[in-house]
Protein backbone atom coordinates (compact mmCIF):
# COMPACT_ATOMS: atom_id res chain seq x y z
CA UNK A 1 0.00 0.00 0.00
CA UNK A 2 1.49 3.09 -0.92
CA UNK A 3 1.70 5.90 1.84
CA UNK A 4 -0.42 9.07 2.15
CA UNK A 5 2.52 11.31 1.81
CA UNK A 6 3.84 9.55 -1.08
CA UNK A 7 0.77 9.96 -2.72
CA UNK A 8 0.70 13.73 -2.21
CA UNK A 9 4.15 14.14 -2.80
CA UNK A 10 3.68 12.20 -6.20
CA UNK A 11 0.46 13.80 -7.42
CA UNK A 12 1.73 17.40 -6.11
CA UNK A 13 5.14 17.18 -7.91
CA UNK A 14 5.20 14.90 -10.99
CA UNK A 15 3.71 17.47 -13.70
CA UNK A 16 6.48 20.19 -12.83
CA UNK A 17 8.96 17.07 -12.53
CA UNK A 18 8.14 15.76 -15.96
CA UNK A 19 8.42 19.15 -17.84
CA UNK A 20 11.78 20.14 -15.76
CA UNK A 21 13.62 16.52 -17.06
CA UNK A 22 10.89 15.45 -20.23
CA UNK A 23 13.84 12.63 -21.54
CA UNK A 24 14.43 10.52 -18.62
CA UNK A 25 12.08 7.66 -18.32
CA UNK A 26 9.08 8.42 -16.25
CA UNK A 27 9.72 6.25 -13.62
CA UNK A 28 12.71 8.12 -11.79
CA UNK A 29 10.25 10.46 -10.98
CA UNK A 30 8.25 8.12 -8.89
CA UNK A 31 11.06 6.50 -7.25
CA UNK A 32 12.51 10.12 -6.40
CA UNK A 33 8.93 10.69 -4.37
CA UNK A 34 9.08 7.31 -2.95
CA UNK A 35 12.18 7.85 -1.37
CA UNK A 36 11.90 11.44 -0.44
CA UNK A 37 8.27 10.23 1.39
CA UNK A 38 10.54 7.11 2.78
CA UNK A 39 13.26 9.65 4.39
CA UNK A 40 10.41 12.37 5.44
CA UNK A 41 8.12 9.68 7.58
CA UNK A 42 11.15 8.03 9.24
CA UNK A 43 12.19 11.25 10.48
CA UNK A 44 8.75 12.43 11.56
CA UNK A 45 8.84 8.84 13.33
CA UNK A 46 12.50 9.01 14.69
CA UNK A 47 11.13 13.25 15.71
CA UNK A 48 8.15 11.83 17.45
CA UNK A 49 10.53 8.99 19.77
CA UNK A 50 12.76 11.99 20.66
CA UNK A 51 15.62 11.23 18.45
CA UNK A 52 15.20 14.67 16.14
CA UNK A 53 15.93 17.83 17.19
CA UNK A 54 15.67 19.70 13.85
CA UNK A 55 12.39 21.34 11.92
CA UNK A 56 12.99 19.03 9.04
CA UNK A 57 15.52 16.38 7.61
CA UNK A 58 18.21 17.53 5.98
CA UNK A 59 19.94 15.88 2.82
CA UNK A 60 23.48 15.84 2.73
CA UNK A 61 24.51 13.71 -0.20
CA UNK A 62 22.77 12.39 -3.98
CA UNK A 63 21.30 9.23 -3.96
CA UNK A 64 18.96 7.25 -6.73
CA UNK A 65 16.63 4.35 -5.80
CA UNK A 66 16.86 1.97 -9.10
CA UNK A 67 14.12 -0.66 -8.80
CA UNK A 68 13.21 -3.27 -11.31
CA UNK A 69 11.78 -1.46 -13.82
CA UNK A 70 14.71 1.06 -14.07
CA UNK A 71 17.91 -1.31 -14.02
CA UNK A 72 18.53 -5.09 -14.18
CA UNK A 73 21.44 -6.81 -13.45
CA UNK A 74 23.39 -10.06 -14.51
CA UNK A 75 25.56 -11.50 -11.84
CA UNK A 76 26.89 -14.40 -13.73
CA UNK A 77 28.60 -11.81 -15.78
CA UNK A 78 28.97 -8.95 -13.24
CA UNK A 79 27.13 -6.72 -15.35
CA UNK A 80 24.17 -4.20 -14.83
CA UNK A 81 21.90 -1.94 -16.89
CA UNK A 82 20.82 1.00 -16.43
CA UNK A 83 17.72 2.72 -18.12
CA UNK A 84 18.62 6.14 -19.64
CA UNK A 85 17.34 8.30 -22.05
CA UNK A 86 14.89 7.36 -24.98
CA UNK A 87 14.18 3.64 -24.02
CA UNK A 88 18.03 3.44 -24.50
CA UNK A 89 20.08 1.48 -21.61
CA UNK A 90 23.69 1.58 -20.91
CA UNK A 91 25.63 -1.55 -19.41
CA UNK A 92 28.09 -1.29 -16.90
CA UNK A 93 30.87 -3.22 -15.83
CA UNK A 94 30.60 -4.42 -12.17
CA UNK A 95 34.16 -5.16 -9.98
CA UNK A 96 33.92 -7.42 -7.54
CA UNK A 97 35.56 -9.91 -5.24
CA UNK A 98 35.38 -13.22 -3.28
CA UNK A 99 32.69 -12.45 -1.21
CA UNK A 100 31.00 -11.36 -3.63
CA UNK A 101 30.49 -14.87 -5.64
CA UNK A 102 27.43 -15.83 -2.89
CA UNK A 103 24.99 -13.43 -5.15
CA UNK A 104 25.03 -15.39 -8.03
CA UNK A 105 21.93 -17.37 -8.46
CA UNK A 106 19.96 -15.05 -5.89
CA UNK A 107 17.82 -12.34 -6.99
CA UNK A 108 17.58 -8.40 -6.42
CA UNK A 109 15.54 -6.77 -4.41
Amino acid sequence: MRSPVFMGLYHAKYRELRQRYPTPPSHYIFTACRHAASIYESFIELKKLGMRERKKPIFKGWTIWLDRQLFKLDVEGWKVSIAVYGGRWITLKLLHGKRHERFKGGETG
